[in-house]
């Protein structure tokens, strides 16, 4: 739980700056990269507490990349680009978006390879796996279809594509999310259990920021919602690594 203090720290700090530079645009383009570049360093601090050639390293390296790439896209965006995306801010949320989901997969593939096991089929794992993909259903396949359709209906198809190509990744890591929300579970009274539960914040998280986005346009509390998410998420993210760090750094010292 201590792991939260600093991340949640930075975030009440950078909403509050946000609000004090301007309490509209200032929210988007202080809070959200501010947080965002937290996260960062200590997803690259956790990163780099594995020895070299380890697999959790690449790990959190990917899941790092998504990160720098939305808060740089944000702030050109908003300050450079006068609210219209560029072709940098395009190129940023392609390889924010490609690489998102194959750093949430590696983190469910480093569970098993340490040779872990779920064991059974549990009432647990009936209930994240049974309630996250009726979420998903419910809540985030209709986001796809509507991005489908307006690709589809799009004279200009580069922008739809875009949104079709950053709602498929985060309905995709919503998805690796359940896996990761099991782990925790799996590991529950453990020193990795919050840094999994977290990475399942983190993951479950996107899609519900598409769905706050999509809502953003005729809905002000949508928007809001939409900027708390991403904000709540980077703080996740942040929290998540410094607890993998410090078991890392445990287990080190305990084995010297």
């Amino acid at each position: 739980m201590r792991y939260l203090l600093l991340p949640v720290s930075v975030a009440a700090v950078a909403l509050a700056l946000a609000v004090l530079v301007h309490p509209g645009q200032g929210f988007w383009i202080v809070a959200v990269p501010a947080t965002g570049m937290f996260a960062i360093a200590a997803m690259i601090a956790a990163a780099y507490s594995f020895r070299r050639g380890d697999f959790m390293r690449w790990a959190w390296i990917l899941s790092a990349v998504p990160y720098l790439t939305a808060s740089i896209a944000i702030v050109s965006t908003a300050v450079f680009d006068g609210g219209g995306p560029s072709a940098l801010t395009l190129a940023l949320s392609i390889i924010g978006n490609v690489l998102a989901v194959p750093g949430a997969a590696l983190f469910v593939l480093a569970y098993h390879r340490a040779g872990f096991g779920f064991g059974g089929l549990r009432a647990s794992a009936v209930a994240i796996y049974g309630g996250g993909l009726l979420l998903a259903l419910l809540l985030g396949w209709p986001v796809v279809t509507t991005s489908i359709r307006g690709l589809a209906e799009a004279e200009a198809p580069l922008q739809p594509a875009l949104d079709l190509l950053s709602t498929t990744s985060d309905f995709a890591c919503f998805l690796l999310g359940l896996p990761l929300l099991r782990i925790a579970v799996a590991l529950r009274g453990g020193r990795l259990s919050w840094t999994w539960a977290l990475l399942a914040v983190t993951k479950l998280s996107l899609l519900l920021a598409d769905l706050a986005f999509e809502a953003a346009h005729a809905n002000a509390a949508a928007a809001v919602a939409y900027r708390v998410i991403f904000v709540t998420a980077n703080a996740a993210g942040a929290a998540a690594a410094l607890s993998h760090r410090a078991a890392v750094a445990a287990v080190y010292k305990a084995t010297r």
